[in-house]
């Protein structure tokens, strides 16, 4: 379930190599227990998923802002991704965005994977972990171990931890509600590999208008304070347009 109008994503930072220490790229445990209770922290579940299924609503224990829109509950496809909307089975993958994929769409690895190991999530009191494990592929001879992460600000963090056999043949990725916004970070290329991990984060906002309305009589002037604020911005140079926006029929945006 959700509400909310339109953000931005964006791919912060893929790690191609990683120094493991006992378990992955920030692999984390996830008991094999049954779901106690519907919300809060230190719950987990196991989810029985056959060829092509697609289980849930199960709740977040948080609201979880995705491109915004706040969602409590997600699904997970055998498919290799879990949806906060979509019931689709779909395991023809495609890039990203797309009106045809899966919609409110987080893709591990959406691929026509099969159900040879085991699912379950777990809500460890600071985020919601859903794994794959030992998951097959249709066209045989591979296994994925792999994980992902929610948060309740709204990152997502991919892990995969053993990923052996086909791994050409599938999309990692996000996209919203409607497919119109989304990202590709692979789509049918070798990209996912042992301890490697991807996170996708909201930027911050780092640029503020004040004020952003106000009224004026002929001749007269305002000031306009623009900030900018780089805290939390990964890279070095970012652009934005200001449009200022009147009834003057000449110059209706300037």
């Amino acid at each position: 379930s959700g509400s909310g109008t339109g953000a931005s994503f964006v791919l912060l930072w893929g790690v191609h190599s990683v120094t493991v220490t006992g378990g992955g790229a920030g692999y984390a445990p996830v008991p094999t227990v049954e779901a106690s209770g519907g919300g809060g922290s230190g719950f987990a579940g196991t989810v029985t998923l056959t060829d092509d299924a697609n289980q849930g609503p199960f709740n977040l224990g948080f609201d979880f802002p995705f491109y915004g829109v706040d969602y409590s509950t997600f699904r997970i496809c055998s498919n290799g991704f879990v949806s906060f909307v979509s019931t689709s089975t779909n395991y023809t993958n495609s890039a990203l965005p797309s009106t045809g994929a899966p919609l409110a769409g987080a893709f591990l690895l959406w691929d026509d994977l099969t159900p040879d190991g085991t699912v379950h999530y777990y809500n460890d009191g600071t985020r919601m972990i859903v794994q794959y494990t030992d998951w097959g592929n249709y066209a045989g001879g591979s296994s994925y171990t792999m994980q992902m992460h929610l948060y309740p600000n709204g990152t997502i963090e991919y892990h995969y931890l053993t990923m052996t056999g086909t791994l050409n043949s599938a999309t990692v990725g996000i996209q919203n509600e409607t497919g119109t916004d989304g990202l590709t970070t692979a789509f049918n290329t070798a990209y996912a590999h042992d301890n490697l991990a991807v996170r996708f984060a909201s930027l911050p906002q780092w640029l503020t208008i004040s004020p952003t309305s106000g009224s004026l009589a002929a001749g007269a002037s305002m000031n306009v304070d623009v900030t900018f604020d780089g805290t939390g911005l990964c890279g070095s140079q970012f652009l934005a347009d200001i449009h200022v926006l009147s009834n003057d029929p000449l110059n209706a945006d300037v």
